[in-house]
């Protein structure tokens, strides 16, 4: 049978003397039916491995942790790393935060290295969130990767609810911890305080999804991009650009007229988890919409923050709602409208004119020339082929019109290796390399590494990309200025 490959941050390491990555659920189980009975779990440790959890310690001795476990849901919610203690903490109004860096190669990256970005973040978000958060220790778990053979594979984070486990490539700056810990850190908010009973009573065996994805994620996306121009660490106009990236990106990369409550009930059948991704994108797109709906018919009172605080008033960490009873709930903390833009482009899939929403806050959708946003994507042609059984990627197409692939020397059929100096290899083959291929600036220096024909050539250029139609949100109606201002920065 085919081995299924673990995405790293749900995974497990044991690296005798090293590193000890626990993700509870690869290590303790449960009997049926006794799911929601107490686990008192003890770890013995050497003393120069210190472990850092969410959990509460409870015994003094330095080479032994027990923690106190009210049912086996917060086991697999609380990640523990073992590893040399490479720990920094900080406190932000009454909540502890650990931050703990397994990083064996690359001796720059420390703790102390990634804290200032990393306080100054999660600062401006408790602000953001005020009383709706009430985390009393929140713990990130940092594992950085070579990508090697024997080493994780796959980059980024998993949210829980008082913790985040990560793997980052051991070449990441201090600021690639920064947008993935925000959106994590902002789970606290949902699926943490306001989730159905499918996400609180969940079926290890048999899962049975949440038709609520596109809120969990959407929603949770929109703020780690909307907090930043609310509290000062991004302007206004990088915001838009945020946005109809991700307006665009939905509407390039994905199904633009597929139910979202319909992709996240069934988001584990193949054909579905194809489209998750676009949770990032679209249900981030229509949240912005529905804060400014719900800003504008509450002459700017209201938004999805303070509605989310409502309902974690309703609901909370211990009380899961009722699938089909989210929209309803909704709809009745605020307007008819809401409810009926649920209705229409959540669960229905009429596409959503983003344009008309936009306006009620004085931002125009501007058709202008851009360079392309992806280097390897041109009028939706890609010019690289995947080879899903090596994870080799290959020039495809070269019929001429990609600029980029000429300026840089690409051949058709080229082995891709190394896109500055990234290696394009292993089950992330395909993302990395888009990635490498993303937003790049016009004449930048670009290196490439190929096989072509049984030989590596080093290849050399300078950024050059097609120009492309595309729309812009640009602030234009100086009208609509309180209502905006409301949206951004109240």
């Amino acid at each position: 049978p085919t081995a299924k490959v673990i995405f790293s941050p749900a995974g497990t390491n044991i690296l005798k003397g090293e590193n000890f990555f626990l993700n509870l659920c690869g290590f303790v189980g449960y009997f049926e039916k006794q799911v929601d009975l107490p686990y008192v779990l003890t770890i013995n440790h050497p003393l120069e491995l210190a472990g850092t959890t969410a959990l509460v310690d409870t015994d003094p001795s330095t080479t032994k942790d027990v923690f106190q476990i009210p049912r086996y849901a917060e086991v697999v919610d609380n990640p523990i790393m073992y590893a040399q203690p490479d720990i920094s903490t900080f406190s932000i109004d009454g909540m502890e935060v650990f931050l703990h860096v397994y990083s064996p190669r690359n001796k720059n990256i420390t703790s102390k290295f990634l804290l200032p970005e990393l306080q100054k973040t999660m600062t401006a978000q408790k602000a953001f969130l005020g009383n709706i958060n009430k985390n009393k220790k929140y713990a990130i778990l940092v594992y950085l990767t070579s990508l090697g053979k024997d080493d994780a594979q796959g980059m980024g984070a998993l949210e829980h609810n008082s913790s985040t486990s990560a793997t980052f490539e051991d070449q990441m700056e201090a600021t690639g911890l920064n947008h993935t810990i925000s959106h994590e850190f902002f789970h606290t908010l949902t699926p943490l305080n306001v989730h159905s009973k499918e996400i609180h009573y969940f079926d290890f065996n048999q899962p049975k999804m949440s038709q609520h994805l596109w809120m969990y994620e959407g929603f949770t996306e929109y703020f780690s991009s909307l907090f930043k121009v609310n509290k000062g660490l991004s302007d206004e106009q990088s915001f838009y650009e945020v946005m109809m990236d991700k307006i665009d990106l939905s509407r390039t990369m994905y199904k633009d007229d597929l139910s979202f409550t319909e992709m996240s009930r069934r988001v584990l059948e193949p054909d579905m988890n194809k489209q998750f991704n676009n949770v990032y994108n679209k249900g981030a797109a229509m949240a912005m919409c529905l804060d400014i709906l719900i800003r504008e018919k509450s002459n700017g009172k209201k938004g999805i923050l303070s509605v989310m605080g409502e309902l974690s008033e309703i609901y909370g960490p211990n009380r899961p709602f009722e699938d089909d009873e989210l929209i309803p709930q909704f709809t009745r903390l605020t307007y008819p409208e809401v409810g009926e833009f649920m209705r229409n482009h959540i669960v229905n899939a009429k596409p959503v004119p983003y344009a008309d929403y936009l306006a009620k806050v004085g931002v125009a959708m501007e058709k202008v020339k851009e360079p392309v946003k992806m280097a390897l994507v041109v009028d939706g042609k890609n010019y690289y082929r995947m080879d899903p059984k090596t994870n080799k990627a290959y020039i495809d197409v070269l019929d001429g019109n990609n600029e980029f692939l000429k300026a840089v020397g690409f051949e058709n059929n080229d082995e891709i290796v190394e896109m500055n100096g990234v290696r394009i290899e292993g089950p992330d083959a395909a993302k990395i390399l888009v990635i490498m291929g993303y937003k790049l600036t016009e004449g930048n220096p670009y290196m490439a590494k190929v096989i072509r024909n049984g030989k590596t050539v080093d290849l050399k250029g300078s950024v050059k990309l097609n120009k492309v139609d595309a729309e812009k949100l640009r602030f234009a109606d100086a009208s609509k200025t309180a209502l905006k201002d409301q949206w951004l920065k109240n």
